[in-house]
């Protein structure tokens, strides 16, 4: 949710460089709440529908970028290309955690297998190509950009990559960009609004939310009431922050997830022989163990701030699913 509001915001940073407007203000908020409005209303029609509308948008985002990194290559400065030192751990360790934002929740897709044709086969291809396409996309659009702005690169503010494409490709490159850059923020919306909300609509089929999540639109067969609920939410937090935090905020709440999950694995390859065909990573517990151990490391230098709002999370949390549970053993056992 939190890192769904950060990407909103990222979306309206690029607009505002062609609509003022929606720096800040009511236009602003109204631009969120039509955005979120209108990603209820295409979801809640079908995950056919929200599906087929986040690849179409995929597709127009990858384009322009292919592009400039095509068109790039024969612009680089290959001398800017050279380290001339290396940064300090903290800093090392305070970019890497804001940086781990765009690589987390690739298992989002998971929350939609349920609506997925053979989703033992369609999820795992999709994951590991999807892995493998955004590992080539930033290392080339990286090596672009740091070829062709060089030390300018670090000055460019949210859009870096409209910046190279004015220079490689002029002004009409840079407005291309610009929109490559909102087609791909909305995209990467697009999904999550398929993904999310059937997590919520499965935590209340499960009584650990109020049941009203666990609607079925009675035309479309969709989880509607999450799916307009999880849309309120992230426009609400999108309309009252700022990108930087609630990116932080959201990777610090995902990191603190992948660790339990590493610290569980053991256990769970001990289980294995009870679970039929289930999937056994090679290495033994070296890879849950580094696992765990990068999460340390970047959550090591998070700010005492940020450490107490997780913290106060997980604690409001706790206590609700506790009260829940007791809740729902009384109406069991009265």
């Amino acid at each position: 949710m939190l890192a769904d509001a950060a990407i909103a915001q990222v979306l309206m940073d690029v607009l505002a460089a062609a609509v003022p407007p929606f720096q800040h203000g009511a236009a602003r908020v109204g631009a969120f709440v039509l955005l979120f409005g209108g990603l209820a209303a295409i979801n809640i029609r079908g995950v056919r529908q929200g599906t087929g509308f986040a690849v179409a948008i995929t597709i127009a985002k990858l384009v322009p970028l292919v592009l400039l990194i095509v068109v790039g290559l024969f612009a680089i400065r290959w001398a800017e290309l050279r380290w001339s030192g290396l940064p300090s751990p903290a800093a090392l360790g305070e970019g890497s955690l804001l940086v781990f934002f765009i690589f987390m929740s690739a298992e989002g897709a998971l929350t939609a297998s349920g609506e997925i044709r053979d989703p033992a086969r369609t999820v795992p291809i999709g994951l590991l190509a999807a892995a493998a396409t955004l590992v080539v996309l930033y290392v080339a659009l990286q090596l672009v950009s740091q070829g062709v702005l060089g030390a300018e690169l670090g000055r460019q503010g949210s859009t870096p990559l409209a910046s190279v494409a004015g220079r490689v490709l002029g002004v009409p490159g840079r407005n291309l960009l610009l929109a490559s850059a909102a087609v791909a923020v909305f995209g990467t919306l697009t999904a999550s609004m398929v993904n999310t909300p059937r997590a919520f609509f499965a935590a209340a089929r499960d009584g650990l939310l109020p049941s009203r999540l666990a609607s079925v639109h009675g035309r479309f067969r969709t989880p509607h009431v999450a799916i307009a609920a999880y849309a309120a939410l992230v426009c609400a937090f999108a309309a009252s922050g700022a990108f930087r935090p609630l990116a932080v905020l959201a990777t610090i709440a995902q990191l603190t997830i992948y660790l339990v999950v590493c610290l569980a694995v053991p256990r769970w390859r001990s289980l294995r022989d009870r679970v039929p065909g289930s999937f056994r990573a090679p290495g033994g517990p070296a890879i849950p163990v580094l696992g765990a151990v990068a999460v340390v490391w970047l959550l090591w230098h998070s700010t005492g701030a940020e450490v107490f709002a997780i913290a106060a999370l997980i604690v409001l949390a706790t206590t609700y699913y506790l009260l829940r549970t007791r809740v729902r053993g009384r109406l069991v056992h009265p």
